[in-house]
């Protein structure tokens, strides 16, 4: 148990060396590589999904929000894993909590959660 516990520290502590200085504007901002965006998208798609499940009550993977008045769809851009690990950590969080912390705390987690999948 202590190795598990210390092997996710671990990564969660490379996690936040590799995305310095992620740390010090936690809710303020995103890291991006380049100007492109992605993790705008990203936070776009978890805010769809909750809207789409839980307000409008319709498939998720179909929105007309984008392309509008024809639709799209979104398969092959949700996944639905992330968008229910956005849900749960914005509900454990016992209150909405903004986009960006939402977002890095899915990106440090994934740090930690990647050893773990392999391991496993």
């Amino acid at each position: 148990f202590f190795a598990y516990v210390s092997l996710t520290l671990f990564y969660l502590l490379l996690g936040a060396i590799f995305t310095h200085p992620l740390l010090f504007r936690f809710t303020e901002c995103t890291p991006a590589a380049d100007a492109s965006g992605d993790q705008f998208q990203t936070i776009w798609f978890f805010w769809w999904m909750k809207t789409a499940l839980f307000s409008l009550q319709q498939n998720p993977y179909w929105t007309d929000f984008v392309y509008f008045p024809h639709g799209t769809g979104l398969a092959y851009h949700l996944s639905p894993f992330t968008n229910l690990q956005a849900m749960a950590v914005s509900a454990l969080s016992g209150r909405a909590i903004n986009s960006a912390t939402g977002y890095n705390l899915l990106l440090l987690g994934s740090f930690a959660g990647t050893w773990e999948m392999v391991t496993f």
